[in-house]
């Protein structure tokens, strides 16, 4: 086997088709001299308007994303997808290589449709049907393969955008049998849409997006989704009169707001991580810049030195500072939780408000499709909130890989209606009902106070998970975390 690594292609710079004119879109007077913006709170909303944007494209669809699976979900986005493709409408769909573990074949097929093209982000050169190997056997390339993109973003027809926290996947929308997440995004119209297609083509055209057909060399067989695919789920089935309703219902309730498209630049041919990049330094800027209060979503929270640095700075400024992410017990990766265990004492002595999510939250119902009786729950939204008017939502986690490695996509908004909205939709997730409150009682010890009881040891699903964070907290890579 050759040990050569891969190399850059050559990609022609494509722009975005402009916004149509004619159609749903001049039927419902979107206004584009500004933006607004609409949160995508529960698994069932964010679905539906997924579905519902995809079903009204009329000439162009923009799909950048971490994670794509092929579940009921997954195949009922990729369905309509090939609808609107089978209507004549432009699909530019862009995806990270980490988990298109077992796709290479059908990606291949979707790729093959005449309207459809597919693009892999830093591709692995030996392609393995097991994560571990696919891994093991490209190590001689790990400084390129460990940049990776965590971008999620879908732009239809330039007119409307909905991008944050969620992949393509049954557990981000509430569907999984046994473990899903409560996560956040947005949806937008405006002038924000074309702006995030010009970000989008700047990937599309990068050096490390591979054409499939340059990368996987597989012939493309029958297509293997069906347009409409059975579910015991919803379909969406509404007609064009429907849909105009809904969107016009968006029109009532979305927020107009000033924003910022914060972004990393995609990766340099040889490139090994985007230390110092440009989000990196904004999110730390709007932490050190805060006056009242500062609260931080993130389900992975391992503070890096100067984020660390900015929150502290914050906490002695008299900044409210109040902190959400995962328990181990509600982690899906349980090696984030051993390098998070060994800052949150600092947090708790400096005074800031930390909470760690409850694997089975009270009202987890509220975020996945029922019976949630025997169904764990687990966070995955990625929000920052600072002082009463600014909220920041995207693909970013406050860790070294968000904040050091990967390429992340995010919005700021400036809008105290908005900030409120935000504030006021994660009040139950703060609640001890669905999160625990980490202190120190009387004795000084560490307590986990919920609402119904109090832990005097951290929420686990057994010994073994403990020790096993334990041991990956000897690991000596926090920097890759």
């Amino acid at each position: 086997m050759s040990c050569r690594g891969l190399k850059a292609t050559h990609n022609e710079f494509e722009a975005a088709l402009k916004p149509t004119k004619g159609g749903i879109w001049t039927e419902l007077n979107f206004k584009r001299d500004h933006s607004y913006f609409m949160p995508l709170n529960n698994h069932f909303e964010s679905l539906k308007w997924r579905l519902r944007a995809l079903a009204s494209a009329e000439s162009s669809i923009d799909l950048q994303i971490f994670l794509w699976k092929k579940d009921h979900s997954g195949k009922l986005f990729m369905s309509e997808v090939l609808a609107a493709a089978d209507r004549g409408v432009k699909v530019r769909m862009l995806i990270d290589d980490t988990f298109t573990i077992k796709q290479d074949q059908v990606l291949s097929d979707i790729n093959h449709h005449p309207n459809i093209e597919v693009r892999i982000y830093n591709p692995f050169k030996r392609r393995y049907n097991s994560f571990s190997m696919r891994f093991l056997m490209n190590v001689t390339e790990f400084s390129r393969i460990d940049h990776r993109m965590h971008n999620k973003v879908l732009i239809v027809d330039n007119h409307v955008t909905i991008m944050g926290g969620r992949n393509l996947g049954d557990e981000y929308f509430g569907l999984h049998a046994e473990a899903n997440f409560r996560d956040m995004d947005l949806l937008a119209n405006g002038n924000i849409s074309p702006f995030l297609s010009t970000v989008f083509d700047i990937y599309w055209a990068n050096p490390w997006s591979f054409p499939v057909e340059k990368i996987l060399r597989k012939n493309p067989k029958q297509r293997e989704i069906e347009t409409h695919p059975q579910t015991p789920f919803f379909p969406l089935k509404e007609n064009h009169q429907e849909r105009v309703i809904a969107w016009r219902r968006f029109k009532e309730l979305a927020t107009p707001a000033e924003y910022t498209v914060l972004y990393d630049l995609p990766m340099e041919a040889n490139k090994k991580n985007r230390m110092d990049d440009n989000m990196t330094l904004d999110i730390y800027k709007l932490i050190s810049d805060a006056k009242e209060r500062v609260d931080i979503i993130s389900p992975y929270f391992i503070p890096t030195p100067d984020l660390e640095d900015a929150i502290f700075d914050a906490e002695q400024r008299g900044v409210e500072v109040r902190i959400l992410t995962n328990s181990l017990q509600s982690n899906n990766h349980t090696i984030a939780h051993s390098f998070y265990r060994k800052h949150m004492e600092r947090y708790v002595n400096s005074g800031a408000d930390l909470h760690e999510y409850r694997a089975w939250a009270r009202d987890r119902n509220l975020f996945m499709y029922p019976p949630s009786e025997n169904k764990i729950l687990g966070l995955h939204a990625k929000i920052l909130l600072i002082d009463d008017d600014l909220s920041l939502i995207g693909s970013a986690n406050l860790d070294p890989r968000s904040l050091n490695i990967n390429a992340e996509l995010g919005i700021l908004l400036k809008s105290e209606e908005l900030c409120s909205q935000l504030r006021q939709l994660l009040e139950v997730d703060f609640s001890t009902r669905n999160s625990w409150k980490v202190e120190y009682n009387q004795e000084g010890k560490l307590i986990w106070q919920g609402n119904d009881k109090t832990l005097h040891q951290q929420p686990r699903n057994s010994r073994l998970q403990l020790f096993e964070a334990w041991f990956l907290g000897l690991l000596p890579v926090e920097d890759k975390i």
